[in-house]
Parts: structure tokens; sequence; C-alpha cells
């Protein structure tokens, strides 16, 4: 047997899909324990990402007359943080559960303009939203008071520094950030576009790219060709949803 403890809930999209394979698999808060198996070849349809769902969620929430409609998203309960958060914000996003594949719960997410208020996130929340961050700031420049993250210190070791890069972007579209420790606070100001660089960070490099969707004037992404990480087509898909 092999048993993982951990401090905070965190993805279980692995235990999930062994679970449903046969493999023995038993929780006890956030201990988790599992059992040699063997393990039959399967068919699997991987459902789109929420955490890349979330840059298009976020952009047609800011975007003045926008509306989105995104199906076949994993709706797994520990990576839909992001969305109780835009709730909070008044984003009004709509998820329907469509349907379960090995495991996995499958849905379809629907979000369109809406003006947002500011909020605090939890360091409870963190775990299950960290990859969100970058774009989730992006919300909070828009929103109509202040936003704070706490307890993210993690995102100093991602890809980039993202909290400083965080800071960086928002502070140059005009918003203000305060960095405290662990905890971020974003302070919304008079955006306006901006050139910045994506710190060869593909989530930064998504992240600010909808953050000049809304603004007037030509924002520039530096080293842009970074979100391929994650997003090679994401360019072509904006131009066929903003036409």
């Amino acid at each position: 047997m092999t048993r993982v403890s951990e401090p905070h809930l965190s993805r279980d999209h692995t235990e999930r899909m062994l679970g449903a394979l046969g493999v023995p698999i038993e929780r006890s808060g956030t201990t988790l324990s599992v059992r040699s198996a063997t393990i039959p070849a399967f068919s699997f349809s991987v459902p789109a990402d929420p955490s890349t769902a979330a840059f298009w969620i976020v952009a047609a929430t800011i975007c003045p007359s926008s509306s989105i409609e995104i199906p076949n998203v994993a709706i797994n309960p520990t990576r839909t943080g992001f969305l109780a958060v835009l709730d909070r914000m008044g984003a009004g996003v709509v998820i329907e559960r469509t349907g379960d594949a090995l495991g996995e719960n499958i849905g379809t997410i629907q979000a369109g303009s809406a003006s947002l208020r500011g909020t605090e996130v939890s360091s409870d929340e963190v775990p299950g939203l960290i990859d969100e961050i970058p774009v989730l700031a992006v919300a909070a420049a828009h929103a109509s008071g202040p936003t704070a993250f706490r307890g993210v210190g993690e995102l100093r070791v991602k890809e980039s520094d993202r909290l400083e890069a965080i800071a960086t972007h928002v502070e140059a579209f005009g918003g203000q950030v305060n960095i405290d420790g662990d905890d971020l606070t974003i302070v919304p100001g008079r955006l306006h576009a901006a050139t910045v660089s994506s710190f060869g960070d593909h989530r930064m490099a998504l992240a600010a790219a909808v953050m000049g969707l809304s603004l007037s004037g030509e924002t520039v992404v530096k080293d842009f060709a970074a979100s391929s990480v994650s997003y090679p087509g994401f360019g072509a898909d904006l131009s066929g949803a903003s036409s």
C-alpha cells in the first residue's frame, strides 16, 4: 500500500482515474491510500482543461457585450475554485454538468459581460486555483474594489516569479498592487493599453493578452510565443472568437 498525506486537498485527477479503472483507493480527510492492482486497457476522450478555459471566461466577463459557451470542460471540484471566486465577484458564470468520464465530471460553462466587484481569496482556497491567479488578477483589475489573494507564496516558484510578474503587469496597465509577504492585493485603476513581457511564462502571456482585450489602444506582449507551452493556437482562436 502507498499512503500520501497533504496539508490541503489538491487536484485529484489521478486518484479519480485509478478508482474508475478498479484500483483500490481509500481517502480519509487529506490522506489517500492506494493498493496495487492490474489496470486494463481503456479508451478515454480527454475533456477541455479548466485552467485554459479560465482565460476565455474572464475575457467574456470583462469585455462589453460579450458572451461565451465552452462545452466538454472538466469541472472536477478540485479545479473549479476560480469559478467560485468569479461568482463572488458577480460574474454570473453558469455551469451545466453533462456527463462523466473516468471519474471526472464534465460540463458546459457559460459566461458573459458583468460588472465585477472585489473579493478576498483565502489561503485555504489557493490550492484549488493557484494556476488561475494570473487571469483572476485580470478580473480583479477590472473590479469595482480591491481584491486580496492570501497565502499565494507558491506563485514565486512557478515558470516565473508570478507574484512579481502579476504586479508588474497590473501596474503597467494602470492598476495598483501591494505585496505583503505571501499576500497579494490588487486595487483597480484607470486601465490603459501597455507593452509588457511574458516573462517566458505561458500563463502570464495569456493573462496579459486577455487584459488587453478590453482596453482601447494596442497592447503588446513581448515573447508571446511562450503561450505555446499550454495553448499554441490561442491567437487563431482569439481571431475566430472576435469575428
